[in-house]
């Protein structure tokens, strides 16, 4: 039985771009507010309760911007620039320096972390115990979910019949700390791997053997009670990494004093939100009398290609070159809430969602032509732009006034 306890710094995301946002006030009554956000609808709901107004008053319009990282899930100037500009009656722009944005925007939570492991001499791991204290800094912002998560990988990746974790956010008088990449698993999974590291040095074991003994793998059982039944991939990943590590070896540079080595350690992260939290996106596919499609999410788009992803997936569900298809994001007034672009979510939520909404577009088609071709409709087909259907090729666009004869909207 070993015990050791670990900290963690806070860090900075240091995005290229600083916080912005500009608010302006429209002729009818409403705000309009554009910002670099992974959030708009939270956005939105927020500066409206701010200002005392319906959601429905708030309009968010997102930016691409230069970098997020859950640097910018927090609000960091809308509600400021909105207010001001309710009160002014003029538009308002709010730009962070570097300064100002280090001061005040959430950083990854500093940790303290104390990590109790119990093993067998062949290096069975028996029981983990943890325990978890976070530095919120001066307001809760996301920390009671960061810590919860940084709690439930904090085991590790391995087969642990006994675990105990508790975790605890703490008020304190620094800088907010919230999401970050990774999260809160990050620090969780910094602690039991150097703990793994002590254990193996205890036990005269490989590091390598120790974790690969140990590593969940299809039909465990995690910390949290999950069955794992397919696709976990890590002991191909240990050996693979390992065999890498093997060909290279260690080695001396010529000349220099300096020795090369290899350090090893093994983690996994959950995708998506997770905890209970109900993890969905909405998205529309909407098709064009000219034969174009446009898909439409308020998910952010923050560099990670996700308007590339949507353009794709539409594309293959209607046999269509990408170059047909046109992304809408970041609009509440536009597009439905695709819910927030964290938790490496957004590909398979949204990117499923825009695929859900192109087929039930494209099943509609095929259900009118069949209709009037009098024939099944899985004989429809969507090629290159063409509907094909019983010899003849109709080109997509002309289906939509097929669609709308039928009092059907072709989205």
């Amino acid at each position: 039985v070993l015990e050791h306890t670990f900290h963690t710094p806070p860090y900075d995301h240091a995005f290229m771009e600083p916080e912005c946002s500009v608010a302006r006030p429209t002729a009818d009554g409403r705000m309009e507010v554009y910002v670099g956000s992974q959030i708009p609808y939270a956005d939105r709901d927020q500066v409206a309760r701010a200002l005392g107004w319906p959601a429905e008053r708030v309009r968010i319009i997102g930016q691409t911007m230069g970098g997020g990282f859950g640097g910018k899930e927090d609000i960091a100037g809308q509600i400021h620039a909105a207010l001001l500009a309710h009160v002014t009656g003029r538009p308002v722009k709010l730009l962070f320096d570097r300064r100002e944005s280090l001061l005040v925007h959430p950083k990854r939570h500093a940790t303290q972390i104390t990590v109790k492991i119990g093993a067998k001499r062949d290096g069975t791991l028996t029981a983990v115990q943890t325990t978890l204290y976070g530095d919120a800094g001066a307001y809760a912002s996301l920390s009671e979910k960061v810590m919860a998560r940084a709690t439930t990988h904090s085991s590790g990746p391995y087969e642990i019949p006994h675990v105990r974790a508790d975790c605890y956010a703490m008020y304190t008088n620094n800088p907010p700390a919230g999401a970050f990449r990774g999260f809160g698993a990050l620090q969780g999974q910094f602690a039991i791997e150097r703990m793994m590291d002590i254990l193996a040095r205890e036990l005269g074991l490989d590091p390598i053997a120790l974790r690969r003994k140990n590593a969940l793998r299809v039909g465990s059982v995690t910390c949290t009670g999950q069955t794992l039944r397919e696709s976990v991939g890590l002991l191909e990943c240990i050996d693979k990494v390992a065999a890498e590590m093997g060909r290279r070896a260690r080695y001396t540079v010529p000349g220099m004093k300096y020795v090369r080595a290899w350090g090893f350690a093994a983690a996994y992260k959950n995708t998506g939100l997770g905890g209970g939290a109900p993890d969905k996106a909405g998205a529309e596919v909407e098709l064009y009398p000219d034969g174009t499609l446009e898909v439409r999410t308020s998910s952010a788009e923050l560099g990670q290609g996700l308007v590339a992803v949507l353009q794709l997936i539409v594309a293959e569900e209607f046999n269509v070159p990408p170059e047909k298809v046109r992304v809408l994001v970041m609009d509440t007034d536009l597009t439905p809430d695709g819910g927030p672009t964290t938790a490496s979510r957004q590909t398979y939520v949204t990117g499923n969602a825009a695929r859900h909404a192109a087929i039930s577009l494209r099943e509609a088609l095929a259900s009118t032509l069949a209709e009037k071709y009098d024939v099944p409709p899985q004989q429809v087909r969507f090629v290159e732009g063409l509907a094909q259907v019983n010899g003849t090729a109709i080109p997509l666009g002309e289906t939509v006034a097929l669609l709308k004869s039928e009092g059907r909207e072709p989205r």
